[in-house]
């Protein structure tokens, strides 16, 4: 008896052997089986393997949720119903995603214009408005204190007067349209020819000239909108001539009105 106890001690690591080949029998066998199973299937029997040996059998792959009734297989080589299991929900990351970079087009700030520039695309716009063979003109040129703009002649007002007429009033509605947008102040500047008025309301040049600016801009102001600090007006009577006074021409060129653009840097605008 004593023999068969030590030959039986022996030999029990055959019943460990038999039991691993059984399960490795088994194993193969649940393979084969589901070769063609579908997906669910085989996402149970992962899962009854994981519950079974406490691995994760098929690496890399996710979690799955364990359902009821799948297949486990336990060490003692036994087989059945999976025990129900309450599946659990992966709630999504609260981790918030970088933001993202949104560059904003900043309109880049306009360089403005040079006085040469602005006197250049003046003159294309202003001096061609009068038609040839009229008796005045416009003229645009480029001061030490501005750009100046002299409107000449009868376009405005007729000799010794102060009331601008109804072509002059066109006239000046499409100056006034040019000037305004541009960022400047503006001087409203009266001149007369050498010819003393005949007495009435303007006893001399000086109330001419300066009747002949404060109405313009009071047309600028009250028409055209212009603000009124933009604005100023001043009479220079006959003594600031452009032209000798000698001849008709140089009279209807000095009988003018001047709308000076003032430089920003003017001693006139400190």
């Amino acid at each position: 008896m004593a023999g068969d106890h030590g030959r039986a001690s022996r030999e029990r690591w055959l019943i460990t052997y038999a039991d691993m080949l059984t399960l490795l029998l088994a194993f193969f066998v649940i393979l084969y089986s589901i070769s063609k199973a579908d997906i669910a299937r085989f996402r149970q029997f992962e899962q009854g393997m994981q519950q079974a040996f406490h691995v994760d059998v098929l690496k890399g792959s996710t979690s799955t949720n364990p359902v009821s009734g799948g297949a486990i297989v336990g060490l003692n080589d036994a087989v059945g119903p999976a025990p129900a299991i309450v599946p659990t929900v992966t709630l999504p990351s609260t981790e918030l995603a970088p933001p993202i970079p949104v560059t904003i087009p900043v309109a880049a700030t306009p360089t403005p214009s040079s006085d040469a520039q602005v006197t250049e695309r003046l003159r294309q716009q202003l001096e061609g408005l009068v038609k040839p063979g009229t008796l005045g003109g416009i003229q645009v040129e480029e001061r030490p204190d501005g750009i100046a703009i002299s409107i000449y002649g009868v376009l405005l007002f007729d000799a010794g007067e102060a009331q601008i007429g109804e072509a002059g009033l066109k006239l000046l509605d499409q100056v006034a349209a040019d000037i305004k947008p541009l960022p400047y102040n503006v001087r409203v500047e009266g001149n007369t020819d050498s010819i003393q008025p005949d007495g009435g309301l303007y006893p001399t040049n000086w109330e001419l000239s300066a009747a002949r600016a404060l109405v313009v801009t009071h047309y600028l102001i009250n028409v055209e909108h212009f603000e009124p600090s933009r604005l100023s007006a001043v009479g220079y009577a006959e003594f600031r001539p452009v032209a000798p006074n000698t001849t008709r021409e140089g009279r209807l060129r000095n009988r003018r009105v001047d709308l000076v653009l003032v430089h920003p840097n003017s001693p006139s605008t400190r």
